[in-house]
């Protein structure tokens, strides 16, 4: 298999389409080197969830292996606009006024809610009549 480009990935992503979002290979680093990584990045208008005004959105990077192949790359954009819708369904789905899935919470806030019994719910086993 042909290693991926820099040129490459991006003809393969300029055959991808979804309504509203805009597909982007992009390298790290100002210039294209030797030692720079690829990697995919989505953008996107939409309502913030906190002031509800329009604002331009950017994913995620994920990166792309230069030994990827095309169906690879085509799957990684599906994933990322998953990602991206359903990073938009956490921030508005709300239960009594709050977000309380969004994707913006603190990992230690989460680690320490996490540690406590008291956190949890659950049901008892059902009983068959």
């Amino acid at each position: 298999m042909q290693r991926q480009t820099f040129e490459t990935l991006k003809r393969i992503v300029a055959d991808v389409n979804f309504p509203g979002r805009e597909f982007f290979v992009r390298h790290t680093g100002e210039t294209l080197t030797s030692e720079s990584r690829f990697y995919l990045q989505l953008e996107y208008d939409a309502k913030d969830s906190v002031t509800g005004e329009m604002r331009r959105n950017h994913t995620r990077k994920w990166y792309l292996s230069n030994e990827a192949t095309k169906s690879e790359v085509v799957q990684t954009c599906l994933l990322a606009v998953k990602t991206s819708q359903e990073h938009e369904l956490r921030e508005f789905f709300t239960y009594r006024g709050r977000a309380i899935f969004q994707p913006h919470w603190s990992i230690e806030k989460l680690w320490q809610m996490a540690g406590d019994p008291a956190n949890t719910e659950t049901r008892e086993e059902d009983v068959a009549p």
